[in-house]
């Protein structure tokens, strides 16, 4: 397993680089409600597909998981996939963030309404679901054009 490597910008530092409107605590509670939840949203609504794009994820491809909270959908998405295919999730709030996770995995905090410039084109699948209350109608815009910059050519968001 890998180590998380330090966050880029800690939501609960003094010197936050965005604000949040995640309202819900970070608490083992909290963790366990949201692994439900995303385990029940894959298997009710998606079918029990963790990716219902039609694409398929090859090795030297990278998949971005924004608002990643617990991270399970991506390590479960790990667990699926070529070992060379790098995933990512970031978040907003790094204590529901895993510590623990395989090599092709990687988590950092960062918003979905500013995302690295050196992730522009980079990714072949963006995930991101359950944000709904977590942005303004402003960031929704900003958010979207984020995440269409960091989609690499014929990606799937």
């Amino acid at each position: 397993m890998a180590e998380n490597s330090p966050p880029s910008s800690p939501h609960d530092s003094e010197e936050q680089p965005f604000v949040s409107h995640y309202i819900l605590p970070s608490t083992e509670d909290e963790q366990e409600r949201l692994d439900f939840q995303s385990s029940y949203l894959t298997k009710v609504a998606c079918e029990g597909q963790l990716i219902i794009a039609p694409t398929t994820l090859d090795s030297g491809d990278e998949v971005l998981e924004s608002a990643t909270g617990t991270g399970i959908w991506l390590l479960d998405l790990a667990r699926n996939v070529h070992p060379n295919v790098s995933l990512t999730g970031i978040d907003i709030n790094q204590r529901l963030l895993p510590t623990e996770h395989p090599r092709n995995v990687s988590f950092a905090v960062h918003t979905v309404t500013n995302l690295p410039e050196t992730w522009t084109s980079r990714f072949k699948l963006v995930n991101q679901r359950l944000v709904n209350g977590a942005l303004t109608s402003e960031q929704w815009g900003m958010a979207l054009g984020e995440l269409y910059r960091v989609l690499k050519p014929g990606g799937w968001i």
